[in-house]
C-alpha cells in the first residue's frame, strides 16, 4: 500500500498508478502539467492536489465511487461523470454504491482541469 507525497515546482508530471494500492497521494506543485491516472486496487484512495497555473487530467476508473471537492478560480474545469451536490462538491453516479471510492481534493487557480473515466 502506497502513500506517496511530491513536492513539484514548475514541472510536467505523468504518473500511471493504476497497477498500484495507492492510499494517498498528496502533490503540492506550482505551474505545471499533470497528467495521473488512478486504478481501482484500495477501498479509499485520496489525492490532494494544489496547483498554480497548470494544466490538470486525472483518469480514474469507471468502477469506482468518486467525490471531489474542487476550489479554483479563473479555472476552466470538464468533469465528465460528475454530478453537482454543492458549490465546489461533486460526485460520480455510482458514489453510493461503488465498492473502491476515489476521494480527490483539489486546489487548483488560472488551470485547465479535466477528470476522465476509463
Amino acid at each position: 500500500v502506497w502513500d506517496i507525497n511530491l513536492d513539484a515546482g514548475a514541472s510536467a508530471v505523468k504518473y500511471d498508478l493504476s497497477g498500484f494500492k495507492l492510499h494517498k497521494l498528496n502533490i503540492d506543485g506550482g505551474a505545471g502539467s499533470f497528467k495521473i491516472t488512478l486504478g481501482d486496487r484500495y477501498p479509499d484512495t485520496y489525492l490532494t492536489l494544489d496547483a498554480g497555473a497548470s494544466s490538470i487530467m486525472i483518469r480514474i476508473p469507471e468502477s469506482s465511487g468518486c467525490d471531489l471537492e474542487l476550489s479554483s478560480v479563473l479555472s476552466g474545469k470538464h468533469l465528465y461523470s460528475f454530478q453537482k451536490i454543492d458549490d465546489g462538491y461533486y460526485q460520480t453516479a455510482n458514489y453510493d454504491s461503488a465498492t473502491n471510492k476515489i476521494h480527490l481534493n483539489i486546489d487548483a487557480a488560472v488551470s485547465s482541469f479535466n477528470i476522465i473515466r476509463y
